[in-house]
This record gives C-alpha cells, structure tokens and sequence, in this order.
C-alpha cells in the first residue's frame, strides 16, 4: 500500500514516536510505520521518551549532516557521536539515544540540501 506521501525523509522528533502494539502479522503499529505506509522512505522516530534538551541539540546536528549530503543513517550516527562529543558525561545515553532510522535509512544521500529545504514542525 502506497498513499502518495512523496517524501525522502520524515524526522518525528516527538517522544515514543517509533513505539507501537504488535498488530499480529502486520508488525509494529506506530506513527513511523504509518509515514512509511503512506511513501516515505526513511523516517527518524524516538524509541522512548527523550530530554527536549537533547532532542533539540541532536536535531540541529542532525539537520546539518542531512545538508551535507549524509544519508539519514550517517548523519543520526554523526549527530549521536557529535553530542557526546559536545555534552560529556552529561549526555548520558538515555536523554538521546533513542532516535533511529527506519525504512532505507542508509541506502541513499543527499546530494546537499539547502536549508530552505528543511522544514520542521
């Protein structure tokens, strides 16, 4: 099933936004599978609650690899490595490692967006 969404990358930065009841043969029912299900390609979901700190702090990371070309993969990965980098010990892991990838997370590159490009809501 295909519902015409037409996008390249969806990110919900919300919390818990990749959990969902196991629906029997259908798998995961969550809102990540649902954009997946409508034509996304790859879609960034919290696997549990985060630190809006953090969360925000890994987004503007995040963003900027994606305009640099990387694919969604790399660039959750490089923001994951660059917040550590930046907060210490202070990021401890559960206030934001909970983002991943899902759908074809690490099959493709940008090939740079503008910033212009990137909205968020």
């Amino acid at each position: 099933m295909h519902l015409g969404l037409r996008a390249e990358l969806v990110v919900l930065s919300g919390c818990d936004t990749a959990v969902g009841d196991l629906e029997g043969e259908e798998g995961v029912a969550n809102l990540a599978r649902a954009f997946l299900v409508a034509g996304a390609r790859s879609v960034v979901a919290s696997l549990w609650a985060t630190s809006d700190i953090y969360a925000q702090n890994l987004m503007q990371h995040f963003y900027g690899q994606v305009a640099q070309g990387q694919s969604p993969a790399r660039a959750l990965r490089q923001a994951k490595l660059d917040l550590i980098e930046e907060f210490g010990s202070q990021a401890t892991n559960l206030l934001w490692a909970g983002f991943t990838v899902a759908g074809d997370g690490a099959g493709w590159q940008t090939s740079g967006l503008r910033a212009s490009q990137l909205t968020t809501n």
